[in-house]
């Protein structure tokens, strides 16, 4: 992984800082079906951190360039920083990862993962609430992960419908 510092600071409205710690992979970054699992935990704390911090320098850095829903989180992400909001209260909960498929030739994996999240809020630079959020029990993706260079990268991600 790249070298990052330990945490974000955010300021408040009210003038105090928030610090929220950067993620940091549980497990092992290896080429197997474990690493892959442990890395798409990775992944949904990224998520977490960067819609919160709005910083996605963690989350482009495991993207490869060719994942559009990569590229539409960073916009997402970069609209809200341009205006000056952020996520509040915002708590990605890792649910459970299946390995679908793994190619030890290719370095490709597939994964379907989930997540869920409680009640949350777009907030603006003065802390005013713009809109709230449903918390969500099970969210789920598919993920095609591509091993390079000693670790996974995102190709291809996709929303599946839940059912409850």
């Amino acid at each position: 992984m790249d070298a990052v510092p330990p945490s974000e600071v955010t300021a408040l409205p009210d003038g105090t800082e928030l610090v929220v710690p950067q993620p940091a992979l549980v497990g092992q970054e290896a080429f197997s079906r474990e690493g892959a699992l442990d890395f798409v935990a990775y992944y949904v704390q990224l998520m977490e951190y960067a819609y919160t911090t709005n910083d996605h320098g963690l989350l482009r850095s495991v993207s490869e360039d060719v994942c559009e829903y990569c590229a539409i989180q960073v916009e997402e992400i970069d609209g809200n920083a341009s205006r000056g909001n952020h996520f509040g209260n915002l708590e990605l909960w890792f649910r459970e990862a299946m390995v679908e498929d793994f190619d030890e030739a290719t370095g490709l994996a597939t994964l379907t993962f989930s997540f869920g999240y409680p009640p949350y809020q777009l907030v603006d630079a003065a802390g005013q609430v713009l809109k709230d959020f449903d918390a969500v029990e099970s969210e789920t993706l598919e993920a095609d992960l591509h091993w390079a260079e000693g670790r996974w990268r995102v190709q291809y991600v996709e929303h599946h419908a839940d059912v409850p």
